[in-house]
């Protein structure tokens, strides 16, 4: 019963991965060694990266990135 939950939680963290920070797919697909095998893996990265912009999933991560930052930025006051 372990092996069929870590695997489910493993897939299930690949699938948010790949859903939401399809842009890091296509930067690691550029990465591999030039043949013609990785220039179809760079087309299929960029192709699927495309899909998650036009669903809007892709800036998700950048969104809530860009929101930790600017909290970061903001003083603590003492009250």
């Amino acid at each position: 019963m372990l092996p069929a939950r870590c695997l489910a939680i493993f897939l299930a963290g690949l699938l948010a991965l790949v859903v939401f920070q399809s842009s890091a797919m296509v930067t690691t697909s550029y990465d591999l060694p030039e043949n013609a095998m990785s220039e179809r893996i760079v087309m299929a990265a960029e192709t699927w990266h495309g899909w998650m912009e036009a669903m809007g999933t892709a800036g998700v991560t950048e969104a809530i990135s860009d929101t930790l930052e600017e909290w970061h930025e903001v003083p603590i006051t003492d009250a």
